[in-house]
């Protein structure tokens, strides 16, 4: 085994280590000015700085397809470790798990979690007498949304709340669950594509995805089990199966649903009747979602509305548009441009060679970026989604993006003291420093194409 590997191994679990001790410090509404973020950012630079050095040290030899022994299972073994560490730790600077276990609690009670916003819930309530119950009511963000969780993610949050009731043991059981799944699913995926199993490190070893999934517990694991099944299923040729996969996953998070018209286009090249049944399947799939929650009319995307229409977090392009154009108006723009991506994406994978999967990957992993670019919202874990594209088709440009982007948790750092302004300039280093990226690597890209 090669030192980068070694070495960058144990340096992300010391990283996980250090998130774990250091989450201590990020008790709900408590000492928020002494919270270390920018030490727990220290440690995501050094993880990401490990994980990269040893994945690029990994890409550089030729490995055979079904892996290189001690060098895989050192891979394995130090993604479970730092899950390990990870496990139980308080989320750092988030709260969304704690309305997970609301929506979850309502659908228990056979109450439409679209109905009413927990701030209609009063804490007298019969269902909120306990201690436990309670405390989850006040750490609710945004208590006066509806929830914009599609049906999926409810039934997720119905199981959690079911398996321990006003805790997160059970949601962090679900989470850690499809967590390894993922990791398995990529090795499968790997060795579907006669591509090196070692890869998987750039998920296993993410920073982004030990902190967003393995310490904040964000939902986004299950949209990517979704996306990884479906990519499974279409290099094995089960149309169908795919796009079932990835209507479950659209029914956990709806923005990856603008992949399913490249998936239909690519599969119409190669079987024009799995196509159309598979789109059929999908919108069946959707339906069939909606159904036990229809009750709520139009309400079911009141808050979804809402987010789409209000929130803006970490955003880079749209910043641009804004900057020229209104708020209402970029975000129309927004809503086209990635329409005309989705259209362009269609025609650009069906000039692949039929049934070949790679062109494919790379269309949906530019299809996704953009989206991600383009959107007002750019929280870190919805980069994850980007991730087992990325891992098939690697580039050095994305790669340093997924590390880049925890410098957003600096966002709560300048609220905190004072100066909210300031983060603007964090976001022109946190996008600057990846467009420089982009711009090297182009010209490294045709530099050897020239030659």
């Amino acid at each position: 085994m090669r030192s980068p590997l070694l070495v960058g191994g144990i340096l992300v679990v010391v990283m996980a280590w250090q998130m774990r001790a250091l989450s201590a410090a990020f008790v709900f509404g408590i000492g928020q000015v002494q919270r270390p973020i920018p030490l727990v950012l220290l440690w995501y630079g050094i993880g990401c700085a490990a994980a990269w050095w040893a994945f690029w040290a990994v890409t550089r030899r030729r490995l055979p397809a079904t892996g290189s022994g001690a060098g895989l299972a050192w891979i394995v073994a130090v993604a479970l470790v730092a899950r390990f560490f990870l496990w139980g730790s308080h989320p750092i600077q988030e709260t969304d798990p704690y309305r997970y276990l609301w929506d979850g609690h309502a659908v228990l009670q056979g109450v439409n979690p679209y109905l009413a916003p927990p701030a209609e819930v009063a804490p007298a309530q019969a269902s909120l007498r306990t201690d436990a119950a309670r405390e989850i009511h006040r750490q609710i963000n945004h208590p006066g949304i509806r929830t914009v969780y599609p049906p999926a993610a409810q039934g997720l949050f119905a199981a959690a709340q079911w398996l321990t009731p006003w805790s997160l043991g059970g949601w962090r059981v679900l989470v850690l669950a499809a967590d390894l799944a993922n990791l398995a699913l990529l090795l499968t995926l790997l060795a579907g594509a006669r591509l090196p199993l070692e890869w998987a490190l750039l998920y296993g070893w993410s920073p982004l995805i030990l902190k967003e999934f393995g310490n904040s517990l964000h939902l986004d694991v299950f949209v990517v089990l979704g996306l990884l099944l479906m990519m499974i299923a279409l290099q094995r040729g089960r149309v169908r199966m795919a796009c079932v996969a990835l209507a479950l996953a659209g029914l956990v998070k709806l923005a990856p649903l603008i992949l399913l018209p490249p998936v239909v286009g690519w599969a119409w090249r190669r079987a024009p009747r799995q196509a159309v049944v598979g789109m059929g399947l999908a919108l069946a799939t959707l339906i069939v979602g909606y159904l036990p929650f229809l009750s709520a009319g139009w309400r079911l995307f009141d808050g979804l509305g809402h987010f789409a229409s209000r929130w803006r977090v970490n955003d880079s392009l749209f910043s641009l548009l804004a900057a020229v154009v209104s708020d209402g108006t970029a975000r129309v723009a927004v809503g086209a441009l990635l329409t005309a991506g989705a259209g362009m994406t269609v025609l650009w994978v069906m000039r692949g060679v039929p049934g070949d999967p790679r062109r494919l990957w790379a269309g949906l992993l530019g299809l996704l970026t953009a989206a991600f670019l383009l959107l007002p919202t750019g929280n870190p874990w919805y980069f994850s989604w980007v991730l087992p594209f990325l891992t098939v088709v690697p580039v050095r440009t994305l790669v340093w993006l997924s590390g880049a982007l925890g410098l957003y948790y600096l966002d709560f750092w300048y609220a905190y003291h004072g100066a909210p302004q300031a983060f603007r300039w964090v976001r022109v280093v946190e996008y600057g420093s990846t467009a420089m990226v982009g711009g090297w690597e182009w010209w490294r890209w045709r530099q050897r194409s020239l030659s």
